[in-house]
Formats: C-alpha cells, structure tokens, sequence
C-alpha cells in the first residue's frame, strides 16, 4: 500500500492519509480557504520510506534493535491541525505498531511484529509533494521508558503473540492502543486509547500525565499515574473496539471520545447485533 497524503476537497475540505497498511480519512475545515471547496482531489503527498529501528532509537537510543524490516507506518491514527499552526502543517499519531492476526490452529492470535514499538505524536508538514517531519515524541511513562503498544491485561485484551505467532509475549500495562488526538493551546495532548478503553493526557515532551480507565479495571503497576474514573459499563468494549475518535471543545474544557463499536452490552449475542454505539462527554478544565 502506497504512503501518502492527498488533500480532498468536497463541500468542505478534508485530507486523506495513508501509510504502509493503513488508511484514514479526515474532514478538516478550512476556514480561510472556502473557494478550493471542489469534488477532486487537488494535491498528493507520499511519506519518505523511513524504517523503524532508524526512526524510534534517533528519539529513544537502542530501543528498537530489530525491526523485521518495517518501514513506518499506521502514521494516521489520527490528525489534528492547530489554529496556530500553518496551513500545510499537522500533528499526526500512530497506531500501537506493526501488528496482525495469524491463526493457529482454527483460532486468530494477535502478533507484534515489532513489540518495542513506542506509539508516538509526529508533527509533519507538506512540501512539494512530500511529507517531511519536524518533530516527533514518543509517548513515555514518568520514567522516561517508552510505554510500547502492547496489550495490557490478560484475559481482558487479546494474548500478544511474537511475529511468528509461536511465542506468547509479555504482557504490558502501559501499553496504548493509540487512535485519537487532540493538542491544547498550552501544547499539552490527549489520546483515545482502545484498550481499557481510556483516555490519556500527555504533556508537550510526551510524558504521560494521567490515564483515566473505567471503574472496576485492575490496572496495576503503571509508570504513570492511573485514575479508574470512566463508568464502568465502558469495560463491556469489543476487543479492539475502543476509543476511536476524539473531538475538542472551542473552550479547551471539554473532549468527546467517541467508541468504535457497540458495547458488548448487556451481553454479546445483543452487543453484537446492536447498531448503536456511544460518545462520552470528558470534563478536563
């Protein structure tokens, strides 16, 4: 799958992102812009081939050692265009990592093809018909160690499986399944996670600050302070089904966090079969 970024315009503007084995669509509303409003795409923009090992350690030295020959990807888990920033520039997050299914034996196991993968925030800007990145921060514990995106809990997140799928991997509870952003005038983030699910604020440097997780998740020893706060009823999730999408308010005191799916609720036979799914209303003033 090709990398690339093309900008869309159709009715109101919005940017189409992809990067090896991922897509995401965007609508982004240009304000000083209203006349490019047209049903064509009017420009394309291709990320470099950068592979894993040499974009992560240049941020956090050593820490990716073999990267199976991965080039980044899953940049577009989610876009965000500050006010104050220009134009051509935005803040982009990946996904937890290289990951997929393989079955053994009638039955699908979740494989991490780079499991020190470190989720990260990137700040990219268009040129020509490239995308450059100016900045990136990994997403860190109070540590300073990289969180990795792998799964949290047994028996509540899928098992994690090596490349191979022929070796159970460690579990870990600092991992993010990172998929929504949203940035702050002061330049502080907060992610949609879809593994509790839950919602994490990280300061400008990528340190996260606090996780907030529903009622009732025993998720323990975390490098990062834990606030077990969301109702409880959000532990009904899909597997894989958590916060997708994140909204800001205008006044900054307010996030929408928005599910991927249905609750499993009140159980999986009526989850499976529902067509309604739910947003929550975050006070973070």
């Amino acid at each position: 799958m090709s990398k690339m970024l093309e900008q869309v315009k159709l009715d109101m503007p919005y940017l189409k992102i992809s990067a090896p084995g991922f897509w995401f669509l965007l609508f982004i509303a240009f304000a000083a812009h209203p006349a490019l409003a047209q049903n064509k795409v009017i420009a394309t923009y291709t990320f470099s081939e950068i592979p894993i090992n040499e974009f992560q350690n240049k941020k956090l030295p050593g820490s990716v050692g073999n990267d199976r020959k991965v080039l980044l990807g899953s940049v577009g888990s989610d876009l965000w265009h500050d006010p104050k920033d220009s134009h051509d520039e935005f803040w982009m997050l990946t996904d937890r990592g290289p990951n997929g299914q393989i079955a053994v034996d009638g039955k699908n196991q979740r494989t991490f093809w780079v499991p020190e993968f470190d989720p990260t925030i990137v700040k990219v800007k268009t040129e020509g018909k490239a995308i450059r990145i100016l900045e990136a921060i990994p997403i860190v514990g109070q540590s300073g160690k990289p969180v990795t995106g792998m799964s949290n809990l047994k028996d509540v997140d899928e098992t994690p499986y090596n490349y191979s799928a022929q070796e159970v991997l460690p579990f870990n509870p600092n991992g993010l399944d990172t998929e929504g952003l949203v940035r702050t005038a002061a330049g502080d983030f907060w992610i949609a996670d879809e593994y509790s699910p839950s919602l994490v604020h990280v300061d400008r440097t990528g340190k996260v600050i606090k996780r907030y997780v529903p009622e009732g998740l025993k998720l323990e020893g975390t490098d990062y302070p834990v606030a077990k706060v969301l109702p409880s009823i959000y532990g009904k999730r899909k597997i894989n089904r958590g916060f997708e999408g994140l909204a800001l308010s205008a006044d900054e005191k307010t996030i929408y966090a928005v599910l991927q799916s249905p609750l499993l609720n009140p159980d999986r036979k009526i989850g499976d079969a529902s067509r309604n799914t739910r947003v929550l209303v975050f006070d973070i003033a």
